[in-house]
């Protein structure tokens, strides 16, 4: 009988990886296959429309409607209270944010068909950053906004909305390196960024589409969520391919970004 552990990420794009690899990593101990639904996180949109995993040691089923399908009728265990309509085991009782090290191949097999875990949170998803792989709707954009930057290019990274950081210290006290590139990609989650770059007379290119409010992108809901997965996507890669990167930013997604730039032969497997 094929048992399953249904993975329900919450946050941002590197929570939900790292919430995708705790499952992984359990089903890959307990020879499970692992359902990754995002239908209903702050993107709206099933991860097989985007993404897939190249050669994953465990069956990955990332299509929301299959999903649903394979785990209708079944019942949910719950660690407190009684069995309800539901799906399996509640994952709950572990750590929503499980922090760096977070192992759930040291955690014990259950007699469930399916085991839920739903949860975000903070961590350094390399190996399915790795195995990841992007489809058509990202790579068709990609491209397109790839050849319009001039190599070789510096890249800005600034993450300031949910996380602060201070972009006009980066600016200054890199003002001389800055100015010595001819090409400048900022790849940022706020408005303000751009437009004090502008008034300090610098040239640089981004493609990012912002909402009318001050929401980190990924939370805005008034904004596409195509278009937000399209974006976030290609602002990585951006940075990843860059020649030079400057930030003094935090947070999961920064740490992505550093990676894929100090390892572009990850990139370079993707596109």
């Amino acid at each position: 009988m094929e048992k399953y552990v249904l993975c329900i990420p919450g946050g941002g794009f590197n929570d939900q990886l790292s919430q995708m690899e705790l499952c992984y990593t359990y089903c890959k101990k307990f020879d499970r296959t692992l359902l990754i639904n995002t239908k209903n996180s702050i993107y709206g949109k099933s991860f097989h429309e985007y993404f897939s995993f190249h050669l994953p040691e465990v069956k990955i089923i990332c299509d929301s409607g299959k999903i649903s399908q394979i785990v209708r009728n079944r019942k949910l265990r719950k660690k407190f209270g009684n069995n309800i309509n539901n799906y399996g085991r509640s994952f709950l009782s572990f750590p929503s944010f499980s922090g760096y090290g977070q192992d759930f191949s040291n955690e014990k097999e259950f007699p469930e068909e399916v085991l839920i875990h739903q949860g975000g949170g903070k961590g350094y998803p390399t190996t399915l950053l790795r195995l990841l792989r992007f489809n058509g709707k990202i790579l068709n954009r990609f491209s397109e906004r790839y050849e319009k930057i001039k190599k070789p290019y510096l890249c800005l990274y600034i993450r300031n909305t949910d996380r602060q950081s201070d972009f006009k210290k980066l600016y200054l006290e890199n003002k001389d390196l800055i100015d010595s590139y001819q090409n400048i990609y900022v790849a940022t989650d706020n408005k303000d960024v751009l437009n004090y770059f502008k008034n300090e007379g610098l040239k640089f290119y981004n493609f990012t589409t912002f909402g009318k409010t001050a929401s980190p992108l990924h939370s805005d809901r008034n904004l596409d969520n195509h278009i937000k997965i399209i974006d976030m996507i290609c602002d990585m890669l951006f940075v990843g391919l860059s020649e030079k990167m400057l930030t003094n930013s935090n947070g999961g997604f920064t740490r992505l970004c550093t990676h894929l730039h100090e390892n572009k032969d990850w990139i370079y497997e993707k596109i």
